[in-house]
């Protein structure tokens, strides 16, 4: 843990590309289709369109409630954040307002929209992601995203180390987030196949084979695996000065969806499975990281 922190920024002064949820967005333009849709950003006082805002809407509040009524639920985020902290999904059906799915007033969300104009940290809004449905059946209320996380040595390909799942349940709201309580399984790299369902409590890993809320068994094979882990190498190899990513997607009924990259992914979760130097490919990219981090600071 200790050599885990003190490589941080593995990425070099290429961190920040990530660290911005805007920035990432136009960097894997060619990979469009497995992002998020676009809509708007609201920071120092300005609403802004963004790329895959239809051109009928306008940037204005009450432009993103007509929004909301076409699409039935938006998703906002800090522009600049962790852990699934300042979230919120927006809904519209039944001709009801509904925020992190709790009943509301269409002033409320405004009012919030007003906040975020004025506040120091910008919002990006977006499409709201729904879950696969082979990831629905365990629990459907939340995206139930996976941390895919890929290293990449010198003059190599890039590879991925580890992956684990995300299913939220009644206790953790709209997010999915192991922090807040969400079941994780560790995902085998090879199959995509994902069992052993565990929670965080207390800092301690502790089993959770069956979903509380649903009593679903929290196991599976991941769809479109060989998709999601052809198509992350290739960006990988798409953005070569970024060696370490930690890839946020959730899984779509047409295929996945990366809704944030982490530059520095957690390990407390993945290491309670399996302790990364007992991995090759990840303990092989770390040693080289500590020995030259090392060695730079020797010359130094």
């Amino acid at each position: 843990d200790f050599e885990y922190t003190w490589l941080f920024p593995n990425n070099g002064h290429f961190n920040f590309w990530l660290s911005n949820k805007v920035t990432y967005k136009y960097l894997l333009e060619p990979f469009s289709q497995f992002l998020p849709d676009y809509y708007f950003q609201i920071e120092r006082g300005e609403i802004l369109r963004l790329m895959d805002c239809p051109r009928s809407i306008p940037a204005t509040a009450d432009g993103i409630i007509s929004l909301l009524h076409d699409k039935g639920a938006l998703a906002a985020k800090p522009i600049i954040g962790l852990g699934g902290e300042g979230f919120f999904k927006f809904s519209f059906f039944g001709g009801e307002y509904f925020l992190n799915d709790n009943p509301s007033a269409e002033v409320e969300i405004i009012g919030l929209i007003s906040n975020w104009r004025s506040a120091n940290i910008g919002y990006v809004i977006t499409e709201y992601l729904k879950p696969h449905h082979e990831f629905a059946r365990i629990w459907s209320r939340t995206p139930n995203s996976m941390r895919i996380t890929v290293a990449r040595m010198p003059e190599e390909k890039a590879k991925i180390i580890w992956a684990f799942t995300r299913f939220g349940a009644q206790s953790t709201g709209v997010v999915d987030n192991t922090h807040a309580g969400g079941i994780l399984n560790l995902v085998d790299i090879e199959s995509g196949f994902f069992t052993d369902g565990a929670k965080i409590v207390n800092k301690k890993l502790i089993d959770c084979k069956y979903h509380p809320d649903t009593g679903a068994l929290v196991e599976g094979t991941v769809p479109h695996w060989n998709l999601i882990k052809d198509k992350l190498v290739e960006i990988a190899e798409h953005l070569p000065q970024l060696t370490f990513m930690g890839f946020d997607i959730a899984i779509v009924e047409k295929g996945f969806k990366i809704h944030e990259i982490n530059s520095a992914p957690a390990i407390y979760a993945i290491q309670a499975y399996k302790p990364l130097y007992k991995d090759e490919n990840a303990r092989k990219y770390f040693k080289f990281m500590v020995q030259d981090k090392m060695k730079r600071l020797r010359k130094s």
